[in-house]
C-alpha cells in the first residue's frame, strides 16, 4: 500500500464557511475603519476652518508629486488656429506640463478690445473638449461650452485622461489602471491633471485677453469632480459650479481614482466644498441620476452644512429634474458669471 492512499481527502467545498467567515470579518473591519475615519475628519475640521491652507497642504500631499512641488515658470505652449465665428476665434492648445507632456485643451478666445473673465469648461468620463462644445451632438453635455460662452466671457476646454478610446483615440488605454501604476511612485492621475491645470491658469493670468483675477470654472460628472477639487485647492478660482458629482464616498466605490492614500480619514466631498468658502460654488445634483443619487448627495450637503455652521451666502444646492446630465437651463451658469463680472 502506498502513502497517498492513507491521506485525508474531502469535498472541495468543506472548509468554505471557514473561508466565509474570514471574508466577513474583513468586511466588519473595513466598516469599523469607515465609522472612524468620520471621527478622524471631523478632528480635522477645525483645521480646515481656521487654517485652510495648511488642510490644502494636506490634500496635496495625499494625491501626490507633483503637487507636492513648487511650479516652476510657466511652461511652453503651442497654439494652433481651428475657425472663428461672428464673435469668436477657436484654438487648439497644448502645454508641456511636464517634459514630453503635453495637456491638451480647446480655448474660445471672444474678440474685444477690452480684456474677459475665463471660465473653465470641463468635460466628464469618456468625455472630449469637441464633445461638451457641440462640434458634434451629446447626450448629455445639451450645448454646455457654447451657452457658458454666450455670457460674454472667453472659454478654455482642457482634455483630461479619460475620453472614450474607441471614439476618440487610436489607441486603448484603462485610466484606473493607469493610476494604480502612478500611486505606485507617489503619484496620481489627478494630481498631475490638477497641477496641469493651475499651469494653464498660470498662463491664462499672464494672457492680455483674460481678467487675471476673474477665473471660474464648471463641470460635468468627473467634470464636477475636477472643478471642486481644483477650486477647493486653488483659490484663483473665483466661482465654480459642480454638476452630477458632489456625494457621498460610498456613492464614488467603484471610482479607485477619486482617492488616495489615507484620503477617506482627510477629506471627502463635504469637506472639498467647505475649501472653496466664501467664493461662490454652485451645486446640481439631478433627481434621475443613475450614478450618483440625489439622496445621497443631500446627506453629503448636511455634513457640508455641519462644517459650515456658521453660514455661506455663496452655496447653492439644487436638486433639477433630470438624469446624469448638465441640466439644459442657465441658472448655474448664470451665477458663476455674474461673479466674473
Amino acid at each position: 500500500m502506498t502513502e497517498t492512499q492513507n491521506e485525508y481527502r474531502e469535498e472541495s467545498g468543506a472548509g468554505n464557511h471557514y473561508r466565509t467567515a474570514y471574508h466577513q470579518g474583513l468586511e466588519a473591519l473595513l466598516a469599523r475603519l469607515q465609522k472612524q475615519s468620520d471621527g478622524l475628519r471631523k478632528q480635522l475640521h477645525k483645521m480646515l476652518l481656521e487654517r485652510p491652507e495648511a488642510f490644502r497642504r494636506q490634500i496635496r500631499q495625499s494625491l501626490g508629486w507633483p503637487l507636492t512641488e513648487k511650479r516652476e515658470d510657466v511652461p511652453t505652449v503651442k497654439r494652433e488656429y481651428v475657425a472663428s465665428d461672428e464673435t469668436t476665434d477657436i484654438y487648439r492648445m497644448q502645454m508641456e506640463i511636464q517634459p514630453g507632456l503635453w495637456m491638451y485643451g480647446i480655448l474660445f478666445l471672444r474678440r474685444s478690445e477690452e480684456a474677459l473673465p475665463l471660465v473653465i469648461s470641463q468635460h466628464g468620463g469618456f468625455g472630449t473638449p469637441e464633445l461638451c462644445s457641440s462640434f458634434f451632438d451629446s447626450a448629455n453635455y445639451h450645448d454646455m461650452t457654447r451657452r457658458i460662452l454666450r455670457r460674454g466671457v472667453h472659454v478654455f476646454c482642457p482634455q483630461l485622461f479619460m475620453w472614450h478610446a474607441e471614439l476618440f483615440g487610436n489607441r486603448p488605454y484603462d485610466r484606473r489602471a493607469f493610476d494604480d501604476r502612478l500611486k505606485r511612485v507617489g503619484s496620481s492621475i489627478t494630481a498631475i491633471e490638477i497641477d496641469g491645470l493651475q499651469k494653464y491658469l498660470d498662463y491664462f493670468q499672464t494672457a492680455p485677453q483674460i481678467q487675471p483675477d476673474r477665473i471660474g470654472m464648471i463641470g460635468l460628472s468627473y467634470g464636477g469632480f475636477y472643478t471642486m477639487l481644483l477650486t477647493a485647492l486653488d483659490t484663483r478660482i473665483r466661482a465654480a459650479m459642480s454638476a452630477c458629482f458632489f456625494n457621498t464616498a460610498q456613492a464614488h466605490d467603484e471610482f479607485s481614482d477619486c482617492f488616495w492614500a489615507n484620503s477617506q480619514n482627510c477629506f471627502q466631498d463635504a469637506e472639498l466644498a467647505a475649501l472653496v468658502y466664501p467664493r461662490r460654488l454652485w451645486i446640481d445634483a439631478a433627481d434621475g441620476d443613475e450614478l450618483f443619487p440625489c439622496n445621497m448627495a443631500r446627506a453629503e450637503l448636511e455634513r457640508l452644512k455641519a462644517i459650515r455652521a456658521d453660514g455661506w451666502d455663496g452655496l447653492r444646492f439644487r436638486i433639477f429634474k433630470g438624469v446624469h446630465e448638465f441640466p439644459i437651463d442657465d441658472t448655474g451658469i448664470e451665477y458663476v458669471v455674474q461673479a466674473l463680472k
